[in-house]
């Protein structure tokens, strides 16, 4: 007999609201911010989870898998003439994330 499939609870659907919403949103500082609080969210489901059964055991190596993923690496290249700001400008943009 298949588990019985319970209706969302509000608690689960504000979750899914304000995950939708951060999929909106363009702030990487915020979005940072949230890809730490799930990474976090999934290591501690990850201790949770007994791995006794063949679907736990999928679930833990899935979420083994998505902890372990290489973060992108950005390069930037900055050209121009000498003299012509490149310094000035790295050195505003870096300034300004602090």
């Amino acid at each position: 007999m298949a588990p019985e499939v319970q209706p969302p609870d509000a608690e689960m659907l504000e979750l899914q609201r304000r995950l939708e919403n951060l999929q909106l949103t363009k702030d990487c500082d915020t979005l940072e911010r949230a890809a730490n609080v799930a990474a976090k969210i999934l290591r501690d489901l990850n201790v949770s989870i007994d791995p006794s059964d063949d679907d736990s055991f999928q679930w833990k190596e899935s979420m083994q898998g998505l902890l372990t993923l290489p973060r992108p690496r950005v390069v930037v290249g900055v050209v121009g003439n000498t003299g012509a700001g490149k310094s000035s400008v790295i050195n505003a943009v870096l300034d300004e994330g602090q």
